[in-house]
Formats: structure tokens, sequence, C-alpha cells
């Protein structure tokens, strides 16, 4: 009589396929294995994908704040020397009436010719400590990297103003002697309103750039 357990894969040979033609128990076990190391790699690549995603949001935040500051700073700069110099110089008149340089010289014009040597001691002792330290506030804090030729040039115009100013007014403080040199002073204030220009036209370009990066 035939062993009972022969009939029922006991013993040292392979189980016998499924009745219902399916997989073997060995083929059902890798494939769960299979499974679940597919389940592991989805896993991790959806925690890289989170840890991404953070570290981009993370990255593109502290831009935004980069940029913010920066727009907070030049504007800061420009409010204590730029424009505090111009509402010394030109005391009386309203500052954002002042669209063009041919306003500007206008401006200039009338206080030159009517307080010669008087005006150019006011701008001299008053105002111009006013732009003194203009560059060197600038560089309190470093500009985001599309805006460090932004601040070289808007730089560059600070030092023109100031420079021609100081010639103007050694040339106004001689009005009324034989050395004063009117076409040298006319070439000072047309220098003056090009550097005017000039800061006006930079700084406009810098805040445009951080709107832009901020969304605004």
């Amino acid at each position: 009589m035939a062993d009972p357990s022969d009939n029922l894969g006991v013993g040292g040979e392979a189980p016998p396929s499924s009745p219902l033609g399916g997989a073997s128990l060995e083929d059902e076990e890798k494939a769960m294995r299979k499974g679940k190391g597919r389940m592991m790699v989805g896993m991790i690549v959806a925690v890289l994908l989170a840890i991404g995603a953070i570290v981009l949001v993370m990255i593109s935040g502290g831009q935004d704040e980069a940029y913010s500051n920066w727009g907070r700073h030049i504007n800061g700069v420009r409010l204590a020397h730029f424009d505090a110099f111009w509402g010394c110089t030109l005391q009386g008149a309203n500052l954002a009436d002042i669209r063009d340089n041919t306003e500007l010289l206008r401006q200039i014009d009338v206080r030159a010719t009517q307080g010669g040597a008087r005006y150019a001691t006011h701008v001299q002792e008053t105002c111009m400590p006013k732009l003194a330290g203009l560059e060197a506030r600038l560089d309190l804090k470093a500009p985001p990297d599309d805006m460090v030729t932004d601040v070289r040039e808007i730089k560059d115009a600070a030092a023109a103003l100031r420079s021609n100013w100081s010639d103007l007014v050694s040339q106004l403080a001689r009005r009324s002697e034989d050395t004063f040199d009117e076409a040298a002073a006319r070439t000072s204030v047309n220098n003056i309103a090009k550097a005017w220009y000039d800061y006006r036209r930079i700084h406009s370009r810098m805040n445009s750039k951080v709107r832009e990066h901020l969304g605004r």
C-alpha cells in the first residue's frame, strides 16, 4: 500500500503546482518580495522628492528675503543720502516735480545765479556731507548676483555727482571775481544733471528687478 504522504508532496521534492494552474508558493513569495522591493523604491523616491521640494521652497524663500532686504536697503540709501542731498540743494522745490534734466538744470541755474558764493557755501557746508556716506552705506549689504553691475554703476553716478558739485561750488565761490569760468561752471552743471539722471535710472532698474523677482 502506498504511503499517503506520497500524494501530499512531503519529502525532498518541490511542492506541486497549484491545482488551479497558478504560480507556485515559491513564485508567489518571489513576487511578494519583488513587490515589496518596488514599494520600498517608490517610498524612497517619494521621500527624496518631498525633501527636494522642501529644499527648493527654502532656497526660494531665502532668495525672496534677500531681494526684499536689498530693495529696502537701496531705497533707504536713496532717502538718507541722494534725496536728502537734493532736498538740501534745491530747498523749496518739490523733488517729485523734477522729472527731467531740463527742469533740474533750471532749478540749479536759478539758485546759482541768485545765490552765487552764498549758495556755494550752503551746498559745500550743509548739503555735500549728505552725499559723503552714500557709497559706503551701499557696501554695507551684499547685492543679489544680478545687481552687482548695477551697484558699481550707481556708485559711479554718485561719485560723479559729488565731484561735479565740488567743481561747481568752486566756480560759484568766485562768481564775482575775474577768475570765474562760466563755461566750466556750465560743464559742471551739465555733468551734474547727467549723474542725477544716471542715479535715478539705475535705482529704478534695481527696484524693477526686485519687484520682478518677488512677483509684484
